[in-house]
C-alpha cells in the first residue's frame, strides 16, 4: 500500500523565494573591504532548482543577487541611488521529512563563486546564513491527513522530487510519479490498495464481499460483490458501487449504492430478496448512514489543509486513475515580498523653523503666529533630514568630516534621518551637512545643505513659521456652551431642520449624493435643467459662460431616474467638472426644536434643544451602545479663550445677491459658500451663484424640497419630518460627466 502527499514544485519554489526574500529585504552586511559596500541583496526571480538527495530530502537551490557599490559612485551621485554591481551567489534550503513533518532541516548560502577578496565573501556569507538560520523548522504536518484517511500507513516516510513534484511518500519506491490531477496543485495520493481498504475496513468482518477499484476516466469508483445465503430463497448475490465524493469545505463521503443479482430466482422472491438483504446491511452495518432504500455512505472528515511560508493549500475535489486517487486542491501563492530600494525624500536646510500652536496662541491673543522672531528666541531652528521609504533596515549612517560635531543633534531611524539644530549652533556650521547612510535596501549620501540664517540689523532673523491649526473655532451653540451661557433656538446656525420630510420627496432611504457641476465654454444666458425624483430646477450661465449647477440625488436601494441637460439640446460642455458629496445616512437621534453637531476626534457630538431641555448625545457607530449622552461644555478645556464665530455664509450670499425677503436660506449640502438654496417670503425658490464671480448672483429657480444640512467634518445633521437625522460626510475626488452617468 502506498500513501503519497504531493506538492507542485512551482508552488514550493515561489513560497520558497518569496519567503528567502523577506529575510533578505532587512539583511545588513558589514563590509570588511575599505570604499565597496553592499547595497543590497534579492533573490533571482525563476531561479529556484530541484535535487533529490538520496537517503536526506530534496535540496531547493537559489540564486542570489548581491549588489555592491563603490564608495566613489555613492559619493559622486547625492540623494540619488548609485549604480551597483551584481555577483551571483547560492542559497540552499534542504527538505526533509521528520516525524511525519516536512521540515526545513538547513538553509545555508554558498558564496564561493562571490568575486573579490576572502574577507567579503566570508562577511556576506555569515551574514546570510545567520538570517537564514530562522527558515530552519517545520512546513507540513502531515500526519493528520494521513490518519484521517488509513490507519495503516508506515511510519517511515522519504521524500524525492521528479516530474514537476515533491512527494512526501509512505510505502513507495524509486523514482517519483506525479499523481496530482488538473487543478490540483497539492494533494494526498491513496494508490488503488488503499482506496479498496477505506472501503472494506468500514464493512464488518466477515461479510463475504470482493473490492475492485474501477474508476470511470478522472472520477474515482470502486465496484462490490457480496454474497448471501439468504433463507427462503437460497444463495443471493449482491452487487454494489462505491464512489468517493468530496464535500467542501472538508469531508470525504464514501457513497455506497447497491443491487440484487436475480438471475435464478423466482420472480415472486425478488421483493423478498431485496428487503432480507437490505435488514441484513442495515443490522450488519450501523455505523454508516442508510439514506435510501438500496444505499448507505459514511463520512470521513478532513483535518484543514495546510499553510506553509505564506502559502495556503485548499481542499477542493477529487481525481483518480488506474493507478488510485488524489484529494487536493489548488494552492493559494504566498504574497509577494517586498523588493522595493530605498527612496529618498529630502528636506534641504532652509531658512529657520519654528513650531507654533494654534491653541496656545490663543490663550493671549487670537490665534496668530508672532511678526518677528528675535534670534536669542530659543524656539529657532534650522532643521533639514530625508524621509525614506523601503529602507528594510538602518544598517549605519554617519557625518561626515568636517561636521561630524553635530551628530548629537541627529535622529535616525528606518522611517528617516533628520538634524534639529539650535540657532546658534547652525550658525557655525561651516560646509554643506552630508550623511552617508547604509539601508538593507541602499547605500546613499545624502546631502542636507548649510542653514540659511538671515539677520537684520534689529536682531530680528527671517524664519519660516509653521503654525498648527488646532483651535476650536467654536460658533453658535457650541460657544454658548464652553462660556456657560443660556441657549435659545436662534442661536443655532446654520438651522437644518425643516417642516417637510425631504428624505422622501428625494427617495433618499439611505443617504444622498449632493453633486456641484460646474461647466464653462457655454453661451452667456444659456439655461441647464436638472430633474429627478422630487427635484427639479433651471440655471442659466453668466456673462463669461459659466454656471454653477446644483444636482441632489436621493440615495436608495433602487435609483431614480436622473436628467441634467442644456435647454439647446446640445451635447453637455467637455469643460465640465463635478464635485460630489455623499452624505450615508446613520441613525435617527429624535426630536428637537433646534440641533447642532461637531466633529470631535472622529466621533458625531449633537447637540439638541427641546423646550427648554438642552440634550448632548456622542454617537459611536461602531459600538454596541452608539449613543453616549456627555457634559455640555467640556469642550472649553481645550481652548480657554474660544476665537470668534464663523460668518453665517447661506445668509451672506443671499443677502449680497440681493435677496432681501428670504425666509429661508440654506447652503448647497457639503459646499460651502458656493450655492445657496433661497426660499423667499412669497414662497419662491431661488438658486443663488456665491462662487463665480466677484458679487453673487441670482443663477435660477429651483422646486423641489428645502435640504439644510449642518456640517461639522465627517459628521452632518438634517431633519426628516420632526426627526433629526445623523449622517456621515464622505466628499469623492472631481468626475467627469462620463463618470458620473457610469
Amino acid at each position: 500500500m502506498t500513501i503519497e502527499v504531493q506538492v507542485r514544485d512551482s508552488v514550493l519554489a515561489q513560497a520558497v523565494t518569496e519567503e528567502v526574500q523577506r529575510h533578505l529585504f532587512t539583511l545588513c552586511v558589514a563590509s570588511p573591504v575599505p570604499a565597496v559596500s553592499v547595497d543590497h541583496v534579492d533573490t533571482v526571480d525563476q531561479s529556484a532548482r530541484f535535487t533529490t538527495v538520496p537517503g536526506a530530502g530534496v535540496d531547493v537551490r537559489l540564486d542570489v543577487g548581491v549588489h555592491m557599490v563603490t564608495d566613489d559612485d555613492v559619493m559622486a551621485h547625492p540623494n540619488a541611488p548609485a549604480p551597483t554591481h551584481q555577483a551571483i551567489i547560492g542559497v540552499v534550503i534542504r527538505l526533509a521529512v521528520v516525524d511525519r513533518k516536512l521540515v526545513i532541516a538547513r538553509a545555508l548560502s554558498d558564496a564561493s563563486a562571490l568575486p573579490g577578496p576572502r574577507p567579503l565573501r566570508a562577511a556576506v556569507q555569515a551574514a546570510l546564513d545567520a538570517r537564514l538560520a530562522s527558515l530552519n523548522g517545520e512546513l507540513i504536518d502531515v500526519a493528520p491527513m494521513v490518519t484521517a484517511l488509513t490507519p495503516l500507513a508506515p511510519s517511515e516516510a522519504d521524500l524525492v522530487h521528479g516530474q514537476g513534484v515533491v512527494a512526501l511518500r509512505f510505502g513507495a519506491h524509486g523514482p517519483a510519479s506525479p499523481r496530482l490531477g488538473p487543478g490540483q496543485d497539492w494533494g494526498v495520493f491513496l494508490d488503488a490498495d488503499e482506496a479498496i481498504g477505506m472501503i472494506e475496513r468500514r464493512l464488518p468482518r466477515g461479510l463475504p464481499t470482493r473490492v475492485v477499484w474501477q474508476p470511470q476516466g478522472a472520477a474515482p469508483s470502486l465496484a462490490l460483490t457480496l454474497s448471501f445465503d439468504l433463507s427462503f430463497v437460497g444463495e443471493v448475490n449482491g452487487v454494489a458501487t462505491a464512489i468517493p465524493q468530496f464535500h467542501p469545505p472538508s469531508l470525504l463521503r464514501l457513497a455506497i449504492s447497491w443491487g440484487v443479482n436475480l438471475s435464478g430466482i423466482a420472480s415472486v422472491f425478488e421483493r423478498l430478496a431485496r428487503k432480507l438483504l437490505r435488514n441484513f446491511l442495515r443490522d450488519r452495518i450501523p455505523d454508516a448512514v442508510h439514506d435510501g432504500a438500496q444505499s448507505f455512505y459514511f463520512d470521513v472528515p478532513l483535518p484543514p489543509p495546510p499553510s506553509f511560508l505564506g502559502a495556503r493549500a485548499e481542499w477542493a475535489g477529487i481525481t483518480a486513475s488506474p493507478a488510485g486517487m488524489t484529494l487536493g486542491g489548488p494552492v493559494r501563492a504566498a504574497p509577494d515580498a517586498d523588493r522595493g530600494l530605498l527612496d529618498l525624500s529630502v528636506h534641504r536646510f532652509g531658512r529657520p523653523v519654528v513650531w507654533l500652536s494654534c491653541r496656545e496662541l490663543a490663550r493671549t491673543g487670537d490665534g496668530s503666529p508672532p511678526r518677528t522672531f528675535h534670534r536669542s528666541d530659543p524656539t529657532l531652528r534650522a532643521t533639514a533630514g530625508a524621509g525614506f521609504a523601503d529602507a528594510g533596515a538602518l544598517c549605519t549612517a554617519h557625518i561626515m568630516a568636517p561636521n561630524a560635531k553635530y551628530e548629537a543633534w541627529m535622529s535616525l531611524s528606518t522611517a528617516g534621518a533628520s538634524i534639529n539644530l539650535p540657532l546658534g549652533l547652525a550658525a557655525t556650521v561651516p560646509s554643506e551637512i552630508r550623511i552617508l547612510v547604509s539601508t538593507a535596501r541602499g547605500c546613499r549620501l545624502i546631502d542636507l545643505g548649510i542653514p540659511d540664517i538671515r539677520v537684520d540689523g534689529d536682531g530680528n532673523v527671517d524664519v519660516q513659521v509653521n503654525r498648527l491649526e488646532n483651535c476650536l473655532h467654536l460658533d453658535g451653540p457650541w460657544l454658548k456652551l464652553a462660556t456657560g451661557a443660556a441657549l435659545t433656538p436662534e442661536d443655532f446656525r446654520p438651522v437644518p431642520l425643516e417642516d417637510e420630510d425631504w428624505m422622501a420627496a428625494l427617495n433618499a432611504t439611505i443617504g444622498l449624493d449632493s453633486h456641484l457641476l460646474t461647466m464653462r465654454g457655454l453661451h452667456p444666458g444659456e439655461a441647464i435643467r436638472v430633474q429627478g425624483r422630487g427635484l427639479h430646477l433651471e440655471v442659466v450661465a453668466d456673462d463669461r459662460g459659466r454656471i454653477a449647477v446644483p444636482a441632489l440625488l436621493g440615495r436608495a436601494p433602487t435609483l431614480s431616474d436622473f436628467i441634467i441637460e442644456r435647454a439647446s439640446g446640445q451635447d453637455l460642455p467637455a469643460d465640465t467638472e463635478i464635485v460630489t458629496v455623499t452624505f450615508t445616512w446613520l441613525a435617527d437621534l429624535g426630536p428637537a426644536d433646534a440641533a447642532a453637531v461637531r466633529d470631535v476626534g472622529g466621533h458625531a457630538v449633537v447637540a439638541r434643544l427641546l423646550g427648554e431641555d438642552l440634550v448632548v448625545e456622542e454617537f459611536r457607530p461602531d459600538e454596541d451602545d452608539p449613543v453616549l449622552a456627555v457634559e455640555p461644555g467640556s469642550e472649553v478645556a481645550l481652548n480657554p479663550q474660544p476665537l470668534p464665530p464663523h460668518p453665517p455664509e447661506a445668509a451672506r450670499i443671499a443677502a449680497a445677491a440681493g435677496v432681501d425677503d428670504a425666509v429661508a436660506v440654506a447652503l448647497m449640502p457639503g459646499h460651502p459658500s458656493t450655492l445657496v438654496l433661497a426660499r423667499t417670503a412669497n414662497a419662491e425658490m431661488l438658486v443663488v451663484d456665491g462662487g463665480g464671480s466677484d458679487t453673487p448672483r441670482r443663477a435660477g429657480v429651483y422646486h423641489g424640497p428645502m435640504v439644510g444640512m449642518d456640517v461639522d467634518g465627517s459628521f452632518a445633521i438634517s431633519s426628516n419630518a420632526t426627526t433629526v437625522q445623523l449622517f456621515s460626510v464622505q466628499p469623492l475626488e472631481p468626475a467627469t460627466i462620463s463618470q458620473l452617468v457610469s
